[in-house]
């Protein structure tokens, strides 16, 4: 599908046509001669005259192959004047995409159709408008994707493969309300199903538009910034914008986000049911594949609304940690965040009075693993930490004769020994059994902020001293995973409907860089180098870290996991997933 291919098409067009009107031509001579039609075919008798027309198989197979010509035409005209050359991969991705879709979406349909002509061209029709509106918008958002990663990449290239999500939106929503009209004018439960998908791409291209929208605004302002030359007009542009345009990111990201997700997969449900509804129960291999696919897309329904109630309690507890910064106190600064050099038009304040976005703190905090978080500015410590037995104070009740009990068990088992030996306070099963241990939250620790809210900031008058753990540092990594755009998940759920596996989609998703030089940092006890050391070191201490935010997680697979990743981050993402 290269621009070479597009003089071909051209070509192929033209020829097509000119076939198609001698053709015609010719047979209406033929009409003629036989004295079915009148040498002067008036506006009464054009519908006698076609009707003819289309009587013979040649016409109408001459007029697929005009329409079929100008639809290719059509679509690499379009991929060329938005996107030009498509990379190998795009070209890959995009076969794969397709091929899955019409056999998930077009394998169902002769169940439920009539073997009718009609009802055959409308069908064939509908799903390749829908194939079309599918690759336009899958291309957009890798294409996106791409430009979001690279440095030499223009607001006006950006905004021309943006355009294209504006295009499928609009071209779906004509769909739609075509579809509407058909299914009134017949009024048979059948025509139901065209309206299912149309509104599931309508939904998936509303989120595609908000998260890249924002990308779009950012590179714009960010573009007019270095363009201008009013430097006090650039400087109350950023504080206008720039400043508040990372808390509605954010926002709009989480909730209007979560809607969109659930919209998508409620449609492609429904989608499915009522082909089930339509076909029945006949207890058939056809039955158990729609069984399956209902069964996954109500797993992955119900796995998004539980990550979305575990963010909301993350959010809670985070905002309510930091004290907000009053406007009286952003007007005295008049700074930027150290982190992102971006103006401020909502901070936390910390204990030296320095002033940055939650969301940078967090990313910030993110990064360490020992129990010291400092200012990234003047590197002064940000909370009191709490001692380890106030943060478990469930861990004092086990003695030291159980502790020693449990390791010389532990003897047997080599590989246990070392997973689970690295945790000398062993937490009780009845702990690691509560609730909310198992959202990785101390139940102290949720008691104190109960009353703060779910996602509202708490206000800087009530400020007190905060512990700041290992688990606060992974939910804010919880609440910054659940911020982003989760795009890849809902790309595949949208494309292939079979249970994926967890480490493939976060592995496939997520690129992590290669520690010690390029190797992965595992678990080696045979060398003594200050290398392995070090690597071993880190590797207690992340282990350590994800053992105190998901204490029902066995050891096992918390090293396993480690080994393979050397991030923190990633394991608890993976461990999240499973």
């Amino acid at each position: 599908m290269g621009i070479k291919y597009l003089p071909v098409s051209v070509a192929s067009t033209a020829l097509s046509f000119v076939g198609l009107q001698v053709w015609t031509e010719l047979s209406l001579d033929r009409l003629r001669a036989d004295g079915l039609i009148a040498k002067n075919i008036s506006l009464g008798d054009s519908e006698h005259a076609l009707e003819l027309l289309l009587g013979s198989y040649f016409t109408i197979a001459l007029l697929t192959n005009f329409v079929l010509n100008v639809y290719i035409l059509l679509v690499l005209s379009l991929k060329t004047l938005f996107f030009g050359d498509l990379y190998d991969v795009e070209t890959k991705k995009l076969v794969e995409r397709l091929a899955n879709y019409i056999i998930y979406k077009g394998t169902f349909l002769p169940l439920v159709i009539p073997p009718t002509i009609f009802q055959g061209v409308l069908w064939t029709v509908w799903l390749t408008v829908l194939c079309t509106l599918k690759m336009f918008q899958a291309l957009a958002r890798d294409r996106l994707e791409r430009l979001n990663a690279s440095p030499s990449s223009t607001p006006w290239t950006y905004f021309r493969v943006y355009s294209v999500l504006f295009l499928v939106l609009s071209v779906d929503m004509f769909w739609i309300k075509l579809s509407l009209m058909t299914y009134n004018t017949i009024g048979s439960a059948v025509y139901l199903l065209l309206l299912f998908e149309p509104c599931s791409i309508a939904f998936e291209t509303l989120q595609a538009l908000l998260i890249h929208g924002f990308q779009l605004l950012d590179m714009w302002i960010n573009h007019l910034a270095v363009k201008n030359s009013d430097c006090q007009r650039s400087k109350f542009i950023d504080s206008m914008t720039a400043g508040s345009l990372l808390e509605w990111k954010g926002l709009l990201n989480r909730n209007l986000g979560f809607f969109l997700d659930m919209a998508t997969l409620v449609m492609a449900l429904g989608h499915y049911l009522h082909i089930w509804w339509l076909h029945g129960i006949a207890f058939h291999l056809v039955d158990a594949v729609l069984f399956l696919n209902i069964r996954a897309l109500l797993s992955a329904i119900l796995k998004r609304i539980k990550g979305y109630i575990k963010l909301r309690i993350a959010l809670g507890a985070l905002h309510a940690a930091l004290p907000d910064a009053t406007s009286e106190e952003l007007r005295a600064y008049d700074d930027e965040c150290a982190i992102c050099r971006e103006p401020m038009a909502k901070a936390k304040r910390l204990h030296c009075n320095h002033l940055f976005h939650l969301g940078c703190l967090r990313s910030w905090l993110d990064q360490g693993l020992n129990e010291v978080y400092s200012c990234p500015t003047c590197r002064k410590p940000l909370f009191v930490g709490r001692t380890e037995n106030e943060v478990n104070p469930r861990t004092v009740e086990v003695s030291s004769d159980e502790q020693l009990a449990r390791q010389l068990e532990r003897q047997n088992n080599p590989v246990h020994a070392l997973a689970t030996g690295l945790f000398p306070a062993e937490v009780p099963d009845s702990v690691e059994n509560d609730t909310s241990r198992n959202l990785g939250l101390d139940p102290s620790w949720l008691q104190t902020w109960s009353s703060q809210g779910s996602d509202v900031a708490g206000p800087s008058t009530t400020s007190r001293t905060v512990g700041l753990g290992r688990v606060q540092m992974m939910m804010r990594h919880l609440a910054s995973v659940g911020e982003s755009y989760a795009q890849t998940a809902l790309d595949d759920a949208a494309w292939s409907l079979w249970p994926m596996n967890p480490s493939q989609a976060s592995t496939s998703s997520t690129t992590v860089p290669p520690g010690n030089g390029g190797r992965t940092g595992g678990l080696h006890l045979r060398t003594v180098s200050n290398t392995t050391n070090e690597s071993l070191t880190n590797i207690l201490a992340m282990a350590e870290t994800v053992r105190e935010v998901m204490p029902h997680v066995p050891d096992e697979i918390i090293f396993q996991d480690l080994q393979r990743t050397n991030s923190v981050a990633v394991t608890v993402n993976n461990l999240l997933q499973m």
